[in-house]
């Protein structure tokens, strides 16, 4: 039976009901509607929907129904929690005070800083953005103002273009003169500086005593270490030097890039010191310019540190550079101890050491340890031995040998009769060394001949170096370390160099699409990318601070920065507008265990009062 509305009257008010009748079946088992198919009961539901004064103003046009907004929250929460824990916005204003259409050059940053830690959208977007987030009536900002235009003329109270282009143009002119061992030092100097920026690097300074003093970061072990990130920049108009083609990491040579150094703590992985460097720059060649600038700020800021660790790869190794970090650490007052590795072909005496002399065999790194003269230094060097690593070069060399075999025959089959007759066996030979065999790492370990009988055709040999392939398993699943603190145990120089592994994490953060991607920039200029560069680090920061105060809170859960950064963006505000004014915020149903947490820890509950 379809419902009933209706009244009743208690007193002198009139209620309204809705009555709704229905049959259901004494015996459940029972079904079916006609005769003799079981007894059925009659149920009467009654709902009471209000006083009749009630129900006719909901149904008139009195009232309007609530409107509804989500609103970001969680991930803006967090950054703002640590943005003013470190007086963020503060030391943005000191160091560029600039302002253009009644907006501080700071408010700039820090909308595009907290932007790019969202997402990598260019500026355009960054209005919709702030409309859309609690920045909008936290800060009070007028999101109409964050347009492109005011965007590039912020970023250039910042860093000149012209300043810059002064520095590009002398540069270019020095090309242009016959390139003397000293004009070559000069202009290599001049691209390796160029990156730099006084402005940034005194905020960077400020920073890191915001972070020793409220952050309690008093971290004695920096890794350092350098990736690049390809662009869609054309550069053939000279407008920007910092674009470069080189050989970029992610597979992409084809494309310009520029290059990123971090130095980053030991401890939580937070990027202290950074710099962005021509893209065609090679580790070594970068590496004298950004230790200098490392040890220069740690002095600065850290002044009661007596000694300060680093850790690279050994893509830096050289005794000049060894040389210039001892003078920067000699001027700045202040002992910098390495930790770091060598190249395996630079000391083969190493291979050689047997395996019965290495201790600690029952550990995941067996050792040799000895001191020898590094870079013109004693060292003390430790030899490890890592037996999963040893299996996994084994099959992978043989995988590479047998790829490269078959490649060779292949070539070989493919050519013509009349070809291989006319073509000498030298050219043949050095064609298949430099074409074919160029980049596979099983090149040293096969010989290649061409074999050719009187009048017979020429045929293929391919065979194996003896000596080539046990030089080779000698050096499989180790890796030489070195020290220039003797104090060390040779257990802390593998512990300490194997947590340079966690800078790599730092890396895929940015450049993962969910992480904080470094690219794309969305500008064009060398200016510009210098400060776009500045505002991606700086959300990288934010982001490894809130995975910070995360660890810090002894939570039960677990989690990255990545998938922490997924958590918060899931926390969104729901706003309930009663002509067109926010009349009651609410946070959505947490879907993930850990968002309770995080509202906690944040303080989020403040932002709905």
């Amino acid at each position: 039976m379809s419902g009933s509305i209706n009244t009743i009257t208690r007193g002198k008010k009139k209620y309204v009901v809705y009555k709704n009748c229905y049959r259901v079946k004494t015996n459940k088992k029972n079904s079916g509607k006609t005769r003799n198919t079981g007894k059925s009961e009659v149920i009467t539901e009654n709902k009471y929907l209000g006083t009749l004064e009630n129900v006719l103003a909901k149904l008139s046009d009195k009232t309007k129904p609530a409107e509804f907004e989500l609103e970001r929250f969680g991930l803006e929460a967090a950054a703002i929690e640590v943005i003013e824990r470190l007086e963020i916005r503060e030391l943005l204003r000191k160091h560029f005070p600039a302002s253009f259409s009644g907006v501080d050059t700071a408010d700039y940053l820090l909308a595009a800083i907290i932007h790019r830690l969202h997402e990598a959208e260019p500026k355009s977007k960054i209005e919709d953005f702030i409309n859309k987030s609690i920045l909008k009536r936290h800060y009070g900002l007028d999101a109409s103002k964050f347009n492109s235009q005011n965007y590039w003329k912020a970023y250039d109270s910042i860093i000149s273009e012209k300043a810059i282009s002064v520095k590009r143009d002398k540069i270019t002119e020095l090309k242009k003169k016959e390139l003397t061992e000293e004009t070559q030092k000069q202009i290599e100097k001049l691209e390796a500086e160029f990156g730099q920026n006084k402005n940034i690097d005194d905020f960077q300074k400020d920073f890191l005593n915001a972070l020793m003093n409220k952050e309690k970061l008093h971290s004695e072990f920096l890794y350092i270490d350098s990736t690049n990130f390809y662009n869609y920049i054309d550069n053939n108009n000279g407008k920007t030097l910092l674009c470069a083609r080189g050989k970029n990491k992610d597979g992409r040579n084809f494309l310009n890039q520029i290059t990123l150094s971090i130095a980053a703590t030991a401890e939580y992985e937070i990027p202290l010191v950074n710099e962005i460097y021509k893209g065609n720059y090679n580790d070594i060649s970068l590496f004298p310019t950004f230790i200098t600038k490392v040890i220069g700020q740690y002095a600065a800021v850290y002044k009661n540190a007596d000694e300060l660790f680093v850790s690279y790869d050994k893509g830096n190794n050289s005794e000049d550079n060894y040389n210039e970090m001892e003078a920067a650490a000699q001027k700045n007052n202040i002992k910098v101890s390495v930790v770091g590795s060598l190249r395996q072909d630079w000391h083969k005496e190493l291979m050689d050491i047997p395996l019965k002399k290495f201790k600690d065999k029952k550990s995941d790194y067996a050792y040799y340890s000895n001191e020898k003269k590094v870079f013109g230094k004693k060292q003390k060097i430790v030899v490890t031995y890592h037996k999963s690593s040893a299996i996994r070069q084994e099959i992978k060399l043989n995988q590479k040998i047998e790829e490269l075999t078959k490649k060779i025959k292949f070539y070989f089959d493919e050519l013509t009769e009349e070809y291989k007759t006319n073509l000498t066996d030298e050219k043949l030979q050095n064609y298949i060394e430099k074409n074919i065999t160029q980049y596979n790492p099983a090149k040293k370990i096969l010989k290649v001949k061409i074999i050719r009988e009187t009048e017979k055709k020429p045929e293929l040999s391919i065979e194996f170096d003896n000596e080539a392939l046990e030089n080779e398993r000698k050096t499989f699943g180790k890796t030489i370390l070195f020290s220039s603190d003797d104090s060390l145990e040779p257990s802390e120089i593998i512990k300490l160099y194997h947590g340079k592994n966690k800078i790599d994490e730092l890396h895929k953060i940015l450049k993962c699409p969910s992480g904080v991607m470094f690219h794309p920039n969305w500008v064009w200029t060398d200016s510009k990318l210098m400060v776009q560069a500045f505002v991606n680090l700086m959300a990288l920061t934010i982001l490894k601070l809130i995975e910070k105060k995360f660890k810090d809170s002894k939570s039960e859960y677990s989690a990255n920065a990545v998938l922490l950064k997924e958590m918060l963006e899931s926390i969104q505000l729901v706003l309930v507008l009663e002509d067109l004014t926010v009349s009651r915020k609410a946070v959505n149903k947490f879907t993930m265990p850990a968002q309770q947490h995080l509202f906690t820890i944040f303080n989020m509950e403040r932002f709905l009062k």
